[in-house]
């Protein structure tokens, strides 16, 4: 079964996080904590504000971690539910990233929080994995111009998408795979400024298969133009994840 990706900030280095250590699933705001900040709040967009000035690291947590297990969420926190763990144990990390401190104007405005969507369905992990990346079913419930896709690190693949009178050239490049648990790929789009990586994670629960879908960077992306917007990321994939893909599915069992 896949596991969750959980992450710790710090501006110390080491190996093993002590019992007690505040961790996340929210990479960003990891990041932001690593700076050390006295204050920090999260927008109503998302985006996180903090006064950290320090140099920074980015740990991810380097063994399964099962909640209400080796973690439970913090009882004072200040932020949403869901966001603040505390551990009940030393866990081994991994050094992901070195972050040298923030430059003035970026310390109050550190990241924004990705598009994320999830769904649960009534198919085994295999079926959804192969629905997700085999080129001739993601062509009938995601995008049918898609012109060939393959889930291996390193390929790149492009077609054009016409929306509400205009044409938008995706491109994407495989980044990571692992074997229906996990495939991220670069999305961009040719002609317009704007970086991002959309990462697809499966999980397996009693009858079926969690989906859990996250678009990071979709903000880079110009502001003038409403396909770019964040209301239209999301409405976009809620539509893709909790009726497109789930009504194929539905028929793929049939």
């Amino acid at each position: 079964m896949a596991q969750d990706t959980w992450y710790h900030g710090s501006d110390k280095v080491f190996d093993v996080l002590r019992e007690g250590s505040t961790i996340t699933r929210w990479r960003e705001l990891a990041e932001a904590f690593s700076y050390q900040p006295t204050m920090l709040s999260i927008d109503d967009d998302g985006r996180i504000r903090h006064n950290g000035t320090k140099k920074g690291y980015l740990y991810i947590i380097d063994e399964p971690i099962q909640v209400g297990v080796d973690v439970y969420q913090h009882p004072q926190t200040t932020m949403e539910p869901g966001l603040e763990f505390l551990t009940t144990r030393p866990l081994t990390v991994r050094l992901v990233k070195e972050l040298g401190p923030p430059a003035p104007d970026d310390a109050a405005r550190i990241g924004t929080e990705p598009v994320l969507v999830e769904h649960v369905y009534d198919a085994p992990v295999p079926d959804v994995w192969d629905a997700i990346t085999t080129i001739e079913k993601m062509r009938r419930w995601f995008f049918e111009e898609i012109t060939d896709f393959r889930p291996e690190v390193g390929f790149e693949t492009e077609f054009t998408h016409h929306n509400e009178g205009k044409d938008y050239v995706h491109q994407w490049k495989i980044t990571e795979v692992v074997p229906e648990r996990k495939i991220t790929y670069r999305w961009r789009y040719a002609g317009y400024p704007g970086d991002s990586t959309v990462t697809w994670e499966l999980y397996e629960v009693p009858g079926g298969t969690r989906l859990r879908l996250i678009h990071r960077g979709q903000e880079t992306f110009p502001k003038d133009d409403p396909a770019f917007t964040r209301e239209s990321c999301k409405a976009g994939w809620e539509y893709l994840l909790h009726e497109s893909l789930a009504g194929f599915l539905r028929g793929e069992s049939r």
